[in-house]
């Protein structure tokens, strides 16, 4: 006869036995497919350089990259680069209407809008070169996105209008400004064309490449100051019949003010540039085509109302314009300040790097 501790034994392992027959049947393993297994290692990605321990400044760039790296430097080969797709351009676009027998016509903005699409091209094609193959950034961060194109278009378009409408408005209020008749014609539709062309290339070369990098550099300030003077100081090239020196030289000065101010902080506030080229666009062709005054000396030949400026030529401008008054003055100066204070409000302004608080 079995002894007691030979039963235990026998009885343990029959129930282990069972208790695991019964789990197996409750919990079956999962088959194995031995055809997918990977017997390879798997891949992983090099780990990132270390940084650099605190306190240890990076090694100190070269002459030569410093050399590039100045913003002066990056302008100049801009405009350089402006000058040189301008001439190729030129020369091609020459070649095509002389095998077109292409003569201009009577109509002297229609025979401009070759020449300013052109400027155009040459400003968007160097501005693309310098972004994409000198900076080496994304042409996403140079402010053309399309996302808000229409909105702010047509916002800056209205607010360029209505500060037309005020200045011009103050003029006819205070009895300098009288229309003489009204002549509505499709041929002032033609300049709408035109003076888009004219608005994206002023706001791309005087404003876009050249603000952006010395605003990377030097900050907001220095960036919206440099470049409205330069903007108001290029008017100096317009031609304006019967002007003293003077009124040459008062009316470029105040454009400083009164629409570089204005449109460089259109540009801050967005970060793009479709609503301070609406502002341009605007700006120009309600001055001429439409209110028939003078626009920084030059006068359209078609315009929607004749009119005649008269009075104290600090205030209306004389030979250069309404630009050249200080009505216009005071309404583009104070657009400019209330944009530039939304701006700043909102967190666009950028301040000197070393200086910010």
């Amino acid at each position: 006869m079995p002894s007691s501790a030979y039963f235990h034994s026998r009885v343990g392992r029959h129930f282990h036995c069972r208790c695991l027959t019964v789990h197996l049947q409750l919990f079956p393993r999962p088959r194995v497919n031995t055809t997918m297994i990977n017997t390879n290692p798997p891949q992983t990605d090099p780990l990132p350089p270390d940084p650099l321990p605190a306190g240890v400044a990076p090694p100190p760039l070269s002459r030569w990259q410093r050399f590039w790296a100045f913003p002066i430097t990056r302008i100049v080969l801009y405009l350089l680069l402006f000058a040189a797709i301008t001439a190729a351009l030129s020369f091609a676009l020459d070649g095509v209407l002389h095998l077109l027998h292409h003569r201009p016509g009577h109509n002297k903005q229609l025979g401009a809008f070759p020449g300013e699409g052109l400027a155009v091209a040459s400003a968007l094609l160097a501005f693309w070169i310098m972004v994409r193959f000198v900076d080496r950034r994304p042409w996403a961060t140079a402010g053309f996105n399309l996302g808000r194109l229409p909105a702010q278009l047509g916002g800056g378009f209205a607010l360029g209008a209505a500060m037309l409408t005020v200045g011009v408005g103050t003029l006819a209020l205070l009895g300098m400004y009288h229309v003489t008749t009204v002549v509505p014609s499709v041929l002032v539709l033609v300049p709408l064309g035109l003076y888009l062309c004219i608005a994206v290339f002023e706001e791309t070369y005087f404003r876009g490449y050249i603000f952006q990098t010395l605003e990377g550099r030097w900050g907001s300030g220095i960036a919206l100051g440099v470049t409205s003077l330069v903007f108001g100081l290029a008017h100096l090239a317009n031609p304006t019949p019967g002007a003293t020196r003077l009124q040459h030289l008062v009316g470029p000065l105040q454009l400083c003010l009164e629409a570089g101010l204005p449109m460089g902080a259109a540009y801050l506030l967005t970060q793009r540039w479709w609503l301070p080229i609406g502002m341009h666009w605007a700006w120009d062709y309600f001055e001429g085509p439409i209110f028939g005054c003078p626009d920084s000396g030059t006068h359209d030949p078609h315009t929607l109302l004749h009119a005649v400026l008269s009075g104290p030529s600090f205030v209306t401008g004389g030979p250069f314009g309404p630009e050249a008054g200080v009505v216009f003055l005071a309404v583009g100066t104070l657009t400019g300040v209330l944009l530039l204070w939304a701006a700043v409000r909102w967190g666009q302004w950028r301040a000197m790097p070393g200086r910010a608080k």
